[in-house]
């Protein structure tokens, strides 16, 4: 019955959108980019931005435990038009949390109504483009029973995203290097000091479980493992919104590049049988998370002249110019998408 609700209630947002009252422009977000059709893989981590979820209304889903539909009366359903017409589903929320619009308030303006952010698990039954040419899933949000505005998205079999500290899958404060981010962002003037030493860094951690950092930097020859969302299905095919019992490899196989240069950006590398292209030694679902994978690498050999990460023991605030926070950029590729992130690996002195 709610299931049937949910779907009612996505199909006329779009409707229910036109007859609503606005006085005032409201500022939805900046970029380059058209807010819209979000990429979405099957078992992805995603977080929807929402306007008019009252505060107080915060939640994390307990570590080890499988993912409620519907929580501080608040849930997120997804439509999907198929081959055999409208599919329904209720997503798994791992979290809801309050954000600030704005720090401070400008002469003449004001900050807009508390947002939310809802992050969930798209479900592992949605239609990819490889066996459904226009299904678009549409997301919407309930909040006590009523409807709210909805998105579009686009399927894809892959959205590769290498997890970092400050991400939104990320619960605030887990981890020192997510406090930074948070001085780094100014959220938070009482944050302790980032002890990674890179402004929100990858979650890459050595083969003793250590994070990788300026003062821990990785190895040559060593194995490395990077967590990662939107990998895709799985075999055994992982259950939506459920924990991960025994990791299981993903389905699709992915290709990776590396690059020693400073502060690099990822680069999409060739497709994955390409003779000579790079591969990870593992890439499968992350035992007792639901949403997330473990990418495993093994780190190249450091070319001649390579710079070492500097030394940030000292800095505070915002990143500055000309300082290497990272010597390596690994990137990892899949059918659909790719993406890549810093590290910082030891230099051997000359």
């Amino acid at each position: 019955m709610q299931l049937s609700m949910l779907r009612t209630a996505i199909l006329m947002m779009a409707a229910s959108f036109v007859a609503m009252s606005q006085t005032a422009p409201i500022v939805n977000r900046t970029g380059h980019d058209f807010p819209a059709l979000t990429n979405l893989a099957p078992g992805q981590l995603v977080t929807v931005f929402v306007t008019g979820i009252p505060r107080g209304r915060n939640y994390r889903a307990p570590t080890g435990t499988d993912l409620e539909t519907t929580v501080s009366g608040i849930s997120v359903g997804m439509s999907q038009f198929g081959p055999g017409g409208i599919t329904g589903f209720q997503l798994p929320i791992l979290e809801v949390r309050s954000l600030q619009t704005c720090l401070q308030i400008s002469f003449g303006t004001a900050c807009l109504p508390p947002m939310a952010a809802i992050t969930v698990q798209v479900p592992f039954g949605i239609e990819n483009p490889a066996s459904c040419s226009a299904c678009e899933p549409s997301f919407g949000v309930l909040l006590d029973g009523v409807g709210m505005y909805a998105i579009e998205g686009q399927a894809f079999p892959d959205q590769v995203h290498i997890v970092r500290a400050f991400d939104s899958v990320m619960p605030i404060n887990a981890t020192p290097a997510v406090a930074q981010c948070r001085k780094q962002a100014r959220l938070d003037n009482m944050a302790p000091q980032n002890s990674t030493g890179l402004p929100c860094p990858p979650i890459v951690t050595r083969p003793d479980g250590s994070l990788v950092s300026w003062s821990n930097p990785a190895r040559a020859g060593e194995e490395l493992t990077a967590l990662a969302t939107g990998l895709g299905h799985t075999y055994p095919l992982a259950e939506t919104g459920k924990v991960v019992r025994t990791a299981a490899g993903t389905i699709m196989s992915f290709a990776m590049d590396f690059n020693y240069r400073p502060n690099a950006l990822g680069t999409r590398p060739p497709p994955v049988d390409t003779t000579g292209v790079p591969t990870p030694t593992y890439t499968a679902s992350k035992e007792g998370e639901v949403g997330l994978y473990e990418v495993r690498f093994i780190v190249p050999a450091v070319p001649p002249g390579t710079p070492p990460c500097a030394s940030l023991e000292n800095v505070n605030g915002l990143p500055r110019d000309n300082v290497v926070y990272s010597n390596l950029t690994f990137s990892v590729g899949g059918q659909s998408s790719f993406d890549g992130a810093g590290i910082c690996v030891a230099v051997e002195a000359n």
